[in-house]
This record gives structure tokens, sequence and C-alpha cells, in this order.
């Protein structure tokens, strides 16, 4: 009878092995789900903010030749150029300084214009049939010096540094919306 009561111990810790081992799986499979879980939460936020940060800076654009050695635009009507440019000209040197999203649903650029006495960039959104919803002035030089725009964005606030000659320096913070506009926070 003893033999026989050490063999049902032996029975019963190898199915408490088993159970404890199945247990010790399904949290490992938990976390794993978890991790998925952080990742939905990850690319969720993403979709929020579906794009980077960025910064247009006069020594990185101009002084470092950024915006001369970015890709030259040669579909001006591909990019609805003439409705971002109001100064618009076909033989001006038009540069896609970044994209923003690659999602095709939500196509948004830096775009600039190169010029040789004054340089502008605009942040573009545009509709999934790329006809431009959005633009907001985020860079501008020019050979007088009297007006420097710089931009910081970063989560979702853009902010517009303005040195001008004659008002002095202002700072100009924007929220990025639902729909991927700007609006004023404080000017």
């Amino acid at each position: 009878m003893l033999k026989n009561h050490s063999r049902l111990n032996s029975y019963v810790s190898i199915f408490i092995w088993i159970c404890l081992n199945s247990i010790f799986i399904q949290c490992q499979s938990n976390q794993n789900s978890s991790l998925s879980t952080s990742s939905l939460v990850k690319d969720t936020l993403q979709t929020i903010i579906p794009f980077s940060a960025f910064e247009l800076r006069l020594i990185d654009l101009i002084d470092s030749n950024g915006l001369h050695n970015s890709t030259l635009i040669k579909n001006h009507e591909y990019f609805d150029l003439s409705h971002i440019d109001e100064g618009y000209d076909s033989t001006y040197s038009y540069r896609l300084v970044d994209t923003l999203s690659k999602n095709p649903q939500l196509p948004v650029y830096i775009i600039a214009r190169e010029y040789e006495n004054e340089d502008i960039a605009w942040y573009c959104k545009y509709t999934p049939q790329h006809k431009i919803e959005f633009f907001k002035e985020v860079f501008y030089t020019n050979a007088e010096g009297n007006l420097l725009i710089e931009s910081r964005f970063k989560q979702d606030t853009l902010t517009l540094f303005i040195d001008d000659i004659n008002e002095g320096k202002v700072r100009e913070v924007y929220s990025l919306d639902s729909v991927y506009k700007f609006n004023v926070i404080k000017k």
C-alpha cells in the first residue's frame, strides 16, 4: 500500500508540475499579448500625431545648404504649388524638404521655395486626392535680413520664432487639431 501511495504522489506531483507549467506558459503568452497591446497603443498615438517632430532653422536650411540639397520638385501641379505660394512662378525652384506622413490618406509635407533673394517653407497638408487642404508658412528668410521665421514642431505644438527688424522678436504657438491644421494658442 505504501508503494501505491508513493506512486500516487508521483502522479500528483507530475500533474501539479504540468498544471503549473501550463499556468506559466499562459502568463508568458499574456505578457506577449500585453506587448502587442502596448504596440497597439503606440500605433494609435502615432495615428493621432502621425508624424515626427521637425525643426526648420536658418543654420540647417540655408547656412548648411539643407534646402538646396533637398529634392527638387519638377511636377508643380502634383503639389498644387500655385495655391500655396502667392508669388508662384513656374521658373522658381521648389523643393521637398521633408515628407512628414507617408500615409496616402494623409499626405503631409514640408515644401520650400528657393530663390536668390528669399527662401520660404510651408507645412502642407493634402487631401487623399493630393489637392492642398491646408498650408502654413513655417520658415522664411530674405537677402536683406529684415525678417526671419524659424519653426519647431514637437508632439502637437508648432512654435514659430519670428525675428522682424521692425517689430522685434516674437514667438507664436499653434496646436495641431484633429484634422492636422494649426490653431493659434498664443500670438
